[in-house]
C-alpha cells in the first residue's frame, strides 16, 4: 500500500518496561489541533506499533517529525529514534 506524504509524524518514545506503556496526550492533542486545521498528520506510537522507524519514515515522508518525552525511562529511545531520523534526512 502507497501512502501520501504527511504534514508531521508524530512519534511516541518507547516508554521503558513501564506496564502500561503511557498514552501520548500531549502528540494526540497537537495532533487534533492540527488535523481540525487541515493539516496531514500521523502518530507513532512505539510502545504499540512494531514497523521499524525507518520503513515509517519512509513511508510517510513526513515534512516534520515531532518527538513527545516523558522524563525518565523514555528518552534513551527517544535520542536513538532522533538520530535515527536525523540518518534518514541526510543520507
Amino acid at each position: 500500500m502507497k501512502l501520501a506524504p504527511v504534514d508531521a509524524l508524530l512519534i511516541n518514545p518507547i516508554s521503558a518496561q513501564t506496564i502500561p506503556a503511557f498514552i501520548p496526550h500531549g502528540l494526540l492533542y497537537i495532533a487534533s489541533y492540527a488535523i481540525e486545521r487541515g493539516y496531514r498528520i500521523s502518530v507513532y506510537d512505539r510502545n504499540v506499533d512494531t514497523e521499524n522507524i525507518d520503513v515509517v519514515f519512509l513511508k510517510l515522508k513526513p515534512r516534520v517529525v515531532g518527538l513527545g518525552c516523558l522524563t525518565g525511562t523514555s528518552i534513551d529511545d527517544a535520542i536513538f529514534v532522533s538520530k535515527e531520523v536525523r540518518n534518514l534526512i541526510y543520507r
